[in-house]
C-alpha cells in the first residue's frame, strides 16, 4: 500500500470518526460541548492530512509550517476536550501563543532546516501533547472506574511514544542506513496513524457512554429523597464490595426502623414525614459516613 493510500483512508477514518462523534453529541446532551469539539478535531486533523499531501504546492517552508500548525491545533481539542470532563480546560491565549511559536519557528528555520523539522524535530510536540492527554485521562475524576479508561490511556501513550521514537531514534537510524530508511519510517508512521484514528473516537465515546451509563445505574441505586442507597443499591453494591475488600475485611450492617413513622405522616403530612427521613438519613450518614 503506497503513502498516498494510506492519507486518504486516514483521512476517511477522520471523517467517519467526526460523523460518528457528531450523532454521539445528539444523545449526550451533558457531554455536548466535549463531543462538539472532538468532532472539531477530527475535522482539522482531516484537514491537515490533505494540506500534508499538498505542502510540496506551497512556497518555501510554508507548506510543512501550515500543516504542522494546523495537525497541533487538532492534538490541542483533543487534549482540551478531555481536560473538559473535569471541567477543566487550556487557555485560549496559550494556545495561540504556541501555534504562533511553532509557526514561526518554520520560518526562523528555513529551508535548510525544513527537512529535519518535518521528519523528525516536528514530531516532538505531538509526542508531549499526547502524553499530557494519557495523564489527563488516567488521573481523571470522571473516568475513574470507567472500563474503557485504560484503553483510551493506552491509546493516547502509544501514540506518543510512536512520535517520541520518531524525534529521538529515527535519526540515528537514519544516520546509520541513509535517507532510505525514511520513506519505510513514513509509512509506518501513516500504518499507526490510521489504527490512531480509528481508536481514538471509539475509546472517547466509550468513555462518555460508560460515565452516562454509570449516571443511570447510580440513579437507580439512590433513594432520591434521602442520597442513601436504597433496596437495589444495597443487593448489588452489597456483594461487589465484600468481594473487593476480601472476606476476612470487617464488614457492619446497620438496619434500623422508624417506628410509628406512618403516625407522622397521618398526624403531621408527607412534607414533615419527609423532612424526618431526610434528618435520619443525615444522622446515619454523619455516623457511619458516605460510603
Amino acid at each position: 500500500m503506497d503513502l498516498a493510500t494510506l492519507w486518504y483512508l486516514t483521512i476517511g477514518t477522520l471523517l467517519v470518526a467526526a460523523a460518528m462523534t457528531l450523532w454521539e453529541r445528539q444523545a449526550h446532551a451533558r457531554r455536548s460541548r466535549e463531543l462538539g469539539i472532538w468532532t472539531a478535531a477530527y475535522g482539522v486533523f482531516a484537514l491537515g492530512c490533505l494540506l500534508a499531501m499538498s505542502r510540496s504546492l506551497l512556497p518555501g517552508v510554508s507548506g510543512p509550517a501550515f500543516t504542522n500548525v494546523v495537525m497541533l491545533l487538532g492534538y490541542l481539542l483533543v487534549l482540551h476536550g478531555v481536560l473538559l470532563l473535569d471541567g477543566r480546560s487550556l487557555r485560549p491565549t496559550l494556545v495561540v501563543a504556541f501555534l504562533v511559536a511553532i509557526g514561526a519557528a518554520w520560518f526562523v528555520a528555513g529551508p535548510g532546516w525544513a527537512s529535519l523539522l518535518w521528519n523528525h524535530a516536528s514530531a516532538f510536540p505531538i509526542a508531549v501533547l499526547c502524553a499530557v492527554t494519557a495523564l489527563a485521562l488516567f488521573r481523571s475524576q470522571m473516568a475513574q472506574g470507567l472500563r474503557s479508561r485504560p484503553l483510551a490511556v493506552a491509546v493516547f501513550a502509544c501514540h506518543s511514544l510512536t512520535y517520541a521514537v520518531r524525534t529521538f531514534v529515527v535519526p540515528v537510524i537514519v544516520w546509520a542506513h541513509g535517507d532510505d530508511m525514511l520513506p519505510i519510517v513514513a509509512k509506518l508512521t501513516m500504518y499507526e496513524a490510521v489504527l490512531f484514528t480509528m481508536t481514538m473516537p471509539m475509546s472517547l465515546i466509550a468513555l462518555v457512554r460508560e460515565e452516562d451509563r454509570a449516571r443511570l445505574l447510580a440513579s437507580a441505586r439512590t433513594d432520591f429523597l434521602t442520597g442513601l442507597n436504597n433496596r437495589q443499591g444495597f443487593f448489588e453494591l452489597a456483594p461487589e464490595r465484600l468481594r473487593r475488600d476480601g472476606e476476612k475485611a470487617p464488614h457492619a450492617l446497620l438496619a434500623f426502623d422508624l417506628d410509628h413513622f406512618k403516625a407522622i405522616n397521618d398526624t403531621h403530612g408527607h412534607d414533615v414525614g419527609d423532612q424526618v427521613l431526610k434528618l435520619f438519613a443525615e444522622i446515619a450518614r454523619d455516623a457511619a459516613g458516605q460510603k
